[in-house]
Parts: C-alpha cells; sequence; structure tokens
C-alpha cells in the first residue's frame, strides 16, 4: 500500500515538472515571434487603433515606426499630427514642440497646421514663454475661422500684457470689446472682461463699472467668469459710491457661487452695506450667516460691526462681548480699538451694568488719560456712579467733565446740566442754582436764558422765593428774544403770586401772558384769569372771561370742559339758575369716565339741589344718577342715591324708590366706607314711600327710626315728623299726638315742602277737634306763608266748610 502511494507521488511530481518545462520554454521562443507589420495601411491603422483608444504609450512607438519604415509615404503628415497628440497625451512637451516645428517646416500649408500652432501658442503661454507664445499667437490672428482669430487676439493681448506691451495689449482687448457679445464667441466676452480690469486697476472706474454691468447682464457670460465679473463689479461700484448697486452685485454673487472663492468677502462687504446703510436686522442676519459659513474665519471689523448693529437694535448685552473683543486685540488699530472700549462703556450703561461701566471706565482713563474722548468718559463715569447710588462720585466725574470742557461750551452745558441733575437728587439747590446763574452768564454758551430760568425753579425748591423772582424776572427783562423761557418764567412768577395769594399780581402774570400765548395754553391761562377773578370777588368778570375763553377756537376738548365746568359753578353762585343748568345738561353729555376728575361730587350736589328748586326734575335726576356712580366717593354715592329715589317718588315711581333706598339700608351695617352716612334722611324718605304705598306699619316703624337718628338735615326731620302725623292722624286716630308732630313741621320747621304740609295737616287736626278757632290761624298762617299752597287746597271740602262757618260768624258779628 505505501509503495502505490509513493508511485502516485511521484507520477504527480513528473506531470508538474513536465508543465512548468513548459512554461519556461513559452517565452523564451516567443521573443523570436514578434509579428513584422509590411503593410503601411495596416500599420497606419494599428498606431491609430491605440490612439483611439487612448493607449498613447503604446500608439507613440507605432508611428514612429510607421515613419521610420515608410518615408515619403501618402499617410506621413497624418501620422506625424498623430505622433504630437499622443506626445501631448504624455505631457512630452519639449518633444512635441520640435515635432510641431518640423511639421511646420514639411507642411506649412496643410490644414492641421493651424491647429498645431494653436497647440504650440498655449504651450508656450501655459510654460510662461510668453514672446515665443505671441509669435505663434501673430499668425493665428489670420486665420479665416473667425473662432479661433478672436482666440488669438485674446491670447495675443495676454501676451502682451505679460511682456510690457500693454497699449498693444489694450488694442487687441478694444478691437475684441467692439463686437457683440455672442453665445459662440467666449473670447470677446474674455477680452471685455479684461478691458475692464485694465480700466479697474488704472483707477477708470466708471468705464470699469459698464464693462462689468455688460457681462453680468449677458445671459451668455461663461460661469467661470461671471463669478468674477460679480465680485469685482461690486467692487468696483463701491468705489463709485453706487451702494445699492454694489450691494445688489453681492447679492447675486452669493446667490449664484455660494461657495466661490470671493464668498467671505462678498458676504462681509454686504454686512457692511446694510450697516451703512442702516439696516441692522439684515445686517445681524448676514452676520449670523457668515459666521456659520466661516467658523474658522475672524475679522474684527465685523466684530465691530456686529456688536454696533446690536447695539443699535437695542441687544446691547449681547453687543458687550464683540466690543470687549475688538478693545482687548492688541493686533487691531489703536483707534479702532480705543472706540470698541469707548461703545463697550456706552453699552454697559444702557445694560445698566454701572459696576462694571465704572471699571471700564476708570481702565480707559488710566490707558488713554489724554484722550480726546475723555470728557465724554467722565461723562459716562458721572452717569454710572449717579445710576449706582454714588452721588458723591458722580458729582466729582460731572465736575470734572464741566473742567474739561471748559472751553467746548456746548458739553460744557451739557456736563453742567448732569451735574445740576445730581445737585437736584443731593437737594443742593443753592449750589445748583449759583452754577446755572454761572452757566447763563456765559458769552456764547446756548440756553443761557434757561440756565437762569433753571435758577430760579431751583430757588423755589430752596422756598427762596424772593431770590427765585429775582432770578424769574431777570430773564422776563434781559431774555427777551428767548420767548419760551419767557413764557415758562412768567408762569412761575404767576404761580409764586397764587402761592403769596397775591391774586391781583398773578391776574397781570397771566394777563400778560394770553397777549401772545400759543394756542394750545390758551385755554389754561383763560381758566386761571377767571380764578383769579373768582377768587377777588369779580364774579362777573370771571364769567366774562370764562364766556369769552369758551368761544375760541383753539380749545382742547379737556380745557373746553374744565372751562364749562368752573363756567357752571361760578353761575351757580352768581344766581343765574337758568344759564347754570344749560351748561350742567352740556357737561353730562361728556362720556362719564372723562368727567369724573371735572365734575366734582359738590359741584353735582348744588347743582341737583338747584334743580329741584327749579323743579327741573329731568335734569336732576341725570345729574343723581351720574353722582349715584360715583362709587370711589361713597358718601357722595349714597346721599345721591337718596335724591334719586325722591325723584322717582315725585315721579310715581314708589316700587323702584322704596327698592332703591332699601338696598341702601341694607348696605349701611356691613359697610364700613358709609360708617358716617346720615341715617335719617334715608329712613324718612323711606317712611313717606311707603305711606304711599299704604303701607302705613311699615311706615310707621321706619319714620320711628329715623327719628332715633340726629344726623338728618331740617327736611329730613320736618319729613318724618309729618309722615307720623299723617298715619297717627290718618290710620291710628290718635289725633293729639298727631297734632304734636304736625305742629313740629311748621312751628320748628321753614321747609318749602313739608312745613305747608305740616300746616295743612294741622289745619284738618283741628278741624277734626271741632277747634275752629285753632283751625282757622292755622290756615291763616299757611295763606301768609305758602299762598300757592293755600291757593290749591281752599277748594277742598273741608277747608271750604270751615272758610264759609268763618265768614258767617264774621257777618254775624259785624250785624250786631
Amino acid at each position: 500500500m505505501a509503495s502505490m502511494h509513493m508511485s502516485q507521488r511521484f507520477g504527480f511530481s513528473l506531470a508538474c515538472l513536465a508543465v512548468l518545462l513548459g512554461l519556461l520554454l513559452v517565452p523564451i521562443q516567443a521573443q523570436h515571434a514578434v509579428e513584422q507589420i509590411n503593410d503601411p495601411e495596416i500599420q497606419y491603422k494599428h498606431a491609430l487603433g491605440l490612439l483611439r483608444r487612448q493607449f498613447y504609450d503604446l500608439s507613440e512607438p507605432q508611428f514612429r515606426l510607421f515613419l521610420e519604415k515608410f518615408p515619403g509615404h501618402a499617410l506621413e503628415a497624418n501620422a506625424n499630427y498623430h505622433l504630437i497628440e499622443c506626445l501631448r497625451a504624455q505631457n512630452k512637451t519639449a518633444e512635441m514642440l520640435t515635432a510641431i516645428r518640423r511639421f511646420r517646416e514639411q507642411w506649412p500649408q496643410h490644414e492641421a497646421m493651424p491647429t498645431l500652432t494653436l497647440l504650440e501658442a498655449d504651450t508656450l503661454f501655459g510654460a510662461g514663454d510668453y514672446a515665443a507664445a505671441a509669435a505663434c499667437y501673430q499668425q493665428l490672428t489670420q486665420s479665416r475661422d473667425q473662432q479661433r482669430q478672436e482666440l488669438a487676439k485674446y491670447f495675443l493681448a495676454q501676451c502682451y500684457a505679460q511682456t510690457g506691451h500693454a497699449e498693444e495689449a489694450m488694442a487687441l482687448y478694444r478691437e475684441l470689446d467692439a463686437l457683440p457679445l455672442q453665445d459662440a464667441r467666449p473670447y470677446r466676452f474674455y477680452a471685455q472682461f479684461e478691458l475692464a480690469r485694465v480700466h479697474q486697476r488704472q483707477n477708470r472706474f466708471e468705464e470699469a463699472e459698464a464693462g462689468y454691468a455688460r457681462l453680468a447682464d449677458h445671459a451668455a457670460t461663461p460661469e467661470k467668469l461671471l463669478a468674477d465679473t460679480l465680485y469685482l463689479l461690486g467692487d468696483v461700484r463701491l468705489r463709485l459710491k453706487q451702494h445699492d448697486k454694489a450691494l445688489a452685485a453681492f447679492d447675486r454673487y452669493v446667490v449664484q457661487f455660494p461657495n466661490g472663492i470671493y464668498g467671505s468677502t462678498a458676504r462681509k462687504c454686504r454686512i457692511t452695506l446694510h450697516a451703512n446703510a442702516g439696516n441692522h436686522d439684515r445686517c445681524l442676519e448676514l452676520l449670523q450667516d457668515w459666521r456659520e459659513k466661516y467658523p474658522t474665519e475672524s475679522d474684527f471689523e465685523m466684530d465691530f460691526l456686529h456688536g454696533y448693529c446690536l447695539m443699535v437694535k437695542e441687544r446691547v448685552e449681547e453687543a458687550i462681548p464683540f466690543f470687549v473683543r475688538v478693545g482687548a486685540d492688541p493686533a487691531v488699530p489703536t483707534s479702532t480699538r480705543r472706540n470698541a472700549r469707548l461703545l463697550t462703556i456706552r453699552c454697559q450703561l444702557l445694560a445698566k451694568q454701572h459696576a462694571a461701566a465704572l471699571v471700564s471706565i476708570e481702565s480707559f482713563l488710566a490707558d488713554y488719560p489724554k484722550a480726546s474722548e475723555k470728557g465724554n468718559v467722565l461723562i459716562c463715569q458721572g452717569e454710572a456712579a449717579d445710576a449706582s447710588g454714588k452721588l458723591d462720585e458722580a458729582e466729582q466725574a460731572f465736575r470734572a467733565a464741566m473742567a474739561f470742557f471748559n472751553d467746548d461750551l456746548e458739553n460744557y452745558q451739557r456736563a453742567g446740566y448732569h451735574l445740576i441733575d445730581v445737585l437736584a437728587k443731593r437737594m443742593k439747590w443753592a449750589e445748583g442754582a449759583a452754577i446755572l446763574r454761572q452757566m447763563s452768564t456765559r458769552p456764547g454758551l446756548p440756553n443761557r436764558a434757561k440756565c437762569r430760568l433753571r435758577a430760579g425753579e431751583f430757588e423755589i425748591h430752596a422756598g427762596n422765593l424772593a431770590a427765585a423772582q429775582t432770578d424769574l424776572q431777570q430773564v422776563v427783562d434781559e431774555f427777551g428774544a428767548d420767548a419760551e423761557a419767557v413764557r415758562a418764567a412768567r408762569g412761575h412768577l404767576l404761580r409764586i403770586a397764587v402761592q403769596n395769594s397775591n391774586f391781583a399780581v398773578a391776574q397781570k402774570h397771566a394777563e400778560d401772558l394770553m397777549q401772545e400765548c400759543p394756542p394750545d395754553e390758551y385755554g389754561t391761562l383763560a381758566y386761571s384769569l377767571a380764578v383769579f377773578h373768582y377768587n377777588q370777588g369779580n364774579l362777573d368778570k370771571a364769567l366774562a372771561t370764562l364766556n369769552r375763553a369758551m368761544a375760541h377756537p383753539s380749545l382742547t376738548p379737556v380745557q373746553t370742559r374744565n372751562l364749562q365746568t368752573f363756567y357752571g359753578r361760578v353761575l351757580l353762585e352768581s344766581g343765574d339758575s337758568e344759564q347754570a343748568r344749560k351748561i350742567v345738561a352740556q357737561l353730562l353729555t361728556y362720556p362719564e369716565a372723562e368727567m369724573r376728575e371735572v365734575l366734582t361730587p359738590a359741584f353735582l350736589f348744588k347743582a341737583g339741589d338747584l334743580c329741584e328748586r327749579e323743579n327741573d326734575w329731568s335734569l336732576a335726576e341725570a345729574i343723581w344718577r351720574r353722582l349715584a356712580g360715583y362709587e370711589h366717593e361713597p358718601i357722595w354715592s349714597y346721599r345721591s342715591k337718596i335724591r334719586l329715589a325722591q325723584v322717582y317718588m315725585l315721579k310715581g315711581q314708589l316700587e323702584e324708590a322704596e327698592n332703591l333706598l332699601a338696598n341702601l339700608a341694607e348696605g349701611l351695617n356691613d359697610n364700613q366706607d358709609q360708617a358716617t352716612a346720615p341715617r335719617q334722611e334715608l329712613f324718612s324718605l323711606l317712611a313717606e314711600i311707603q305711606l304711599l304705598r299704604k303701607r302705613t306699619g311699615q311706615a310707621l316703624v321706619t319714620a320711628n327710626k329715623a327719628l332715633t337718628f340726629t344726623d338728618g338735615d331740617e327736611r329730613s326731620l320736618a319729613r318724618t315728623r309729618w309722615v307720623l302725623a299723617k298715619i297717627l292722624f290718618e290710620d291710628e286716630n290718635n289725633p293729639s299726638e298727631a297734632l304734636s308732630y304736625a305742629t313740629k313741621c311748621y312751628v320748628l320747621a321753614n321747609d318749602p315742602v313739608y312745613t305747608p304740609r305740616g300746616i295743612l295737616l294741622t289745619v284738618r287736626i283741628f278741624l277734626a277737634q271741632n277747634r275752629q278757632r285753632d283751625a282757622l290761624t292755622a290756615w291763616r298762617e299757611l295763606e301768609a306763608l305758602y299762598p300757592a299752597w293755600a291757593g290749591q287746597e281752599r277748594g277742598s271740602d273741608d277747608i271750604k266748610a270751615m272758610l264759609e262757618a268763618a265768614n258767617k260768624e264774621n257777618e254775624a258779628a259785624a250785624q250786631h
């Protein structure tokens, strides 16, 4: 078995050896079996086939073999041409150029010669041999192929530009620029671009802009050229200060070439343009876009603009880090760093970061002790200290700022105003007045009159009215040209006169102010003048002033209402009832919310009383309804509701009247605001209404309750006694007790409503008691005091019988 395996292994080894020997012998024999092609056309076809398959390294030796074996063959020129192609494809530049020159020597008129010349020119151009390339392009400018001719002229111009022949280059660019732009003629576009570039380098920006714009607007401009064109067009327009057009060019560049090589610069130009145009929202959007697109790129100008735009949009806390970064970067120009630090201070102030602002200010003043901005920084220091409650430090800073700006009147005054405000907070009125007087004496200082005016105002605060009058009078006497200050001074003088109760002087100031007052001040001054007349007891002059003022065309609605209200008040006191009621009716037509501050409860109540006396119940009701709504004045609202219930009673609306009074009575116990409200008036009127509704039992209880209070007026007490007398007499059949209450209605009162009722009831009680003489005596008193009442009752049966009996008795006595 083992011998069999051995023989099998041996047999396999011999087989493998035979195979290996066979493989070794084959290549040795193949070296002597290379095919020889003796047919020139087949050799040419073989070489050309390899070329078309882009086997350039294989094709080249086959063309060389063809040229070597078959010189003078009809395909010799073609073989040389294709050999040049192979050399070009393999970047064998020197051999290719040699082959092209050899081709030109042998076949100068060959149809492929222009193509080869162009290849030679492009190769030389690419190698930087512009002089040699120019010679080739010069030949091609004579080509019958217009496109090739234009190409040659373009690159010839490029060669001229590279070899110092600028004028010759410009001439060729102009020649091509004169031709219309066409899709099939790309070098016209390139020529126009180069011409525009030359103009740009020569600072001939208008010509450059025209060239770039023409390319930018043409639909066939090559894309690569369009990208450069749009960017350079924006740059040129910037130089021409055509900002809107420049922005349009940069916008178009970014949209069409978002990843273009000028992308960052174009975006920053857009940002700057929007910032300069005040488009801060758009600027912030573009800044965010730029930072996201170029996260590793830094630019202090963009940081500065970012901070500035945020500051303008009042996002000052966000702006601060940008200004801090710019201000701390030593590579940033000094002026920009200083401005950034100044804006840091300003933003910190606006963000109310006063402690941080004070630190920044101290650092700035230490680094730039002689900076031209020092005065403004001192003012900022004063503002920060003021806001921090460090008024002493603020005062010192503002005083230092005033000293710094001593020769700069405008800023001197600005610092002075800040100092004045601090002194006002510290209530250093006299010091403030002294500084204001000093400022008012500086020749050339703006607003000198207003400084003197404020000096007077400070003296008023200090309580130095005599000193204030001196300052204010000086404004009137010495600064007449400043009409505004003079008017303000007269106004203060007027108020001082009022404060001193010197209404005659106040009246004179008001009359002076009214002579040439602005239309919007007329109403207020007229009102004041009327008040002065009123306070001096001159009601007629007050009414005349108000009447004249109310006809003035410049009054505001508020002024009109104020004048009419005061007019009504004076009329109420003057006794002109009819006119007063007309004014009150007019005032009630205005919206209630607008009149609450004007129509005081006392005024309305007085007007309501007048209307009731004049039996103008409709207007009285309107007044009581209005005053009833004054919930913020609970006592007045309470009293007006009682009067409103009385109107309801007179109109026969007894249920409404009773409900209103019952609600008031129910609310008295729990309402502390009405703890002092008069009770007797309420319950006396409620008793009368209950009597009228024939609920005599309730009326008797209510009337007795009314007598337990002593806070009523004469009418309330008279009404209560009359109700009790009437019930006791007519319902309780108790004439003697009824008589006590009835007589008190007129013996102890003199009310136009309930006194005559009490007398009349007394008459009837006496008649019921057969006390004819006493009844007649009471009747004679009624006739004497209230003839109208007597006239109405004379025809009633009991009175008529009494009078007839008295007449008969008188006649009988006369006969005896």
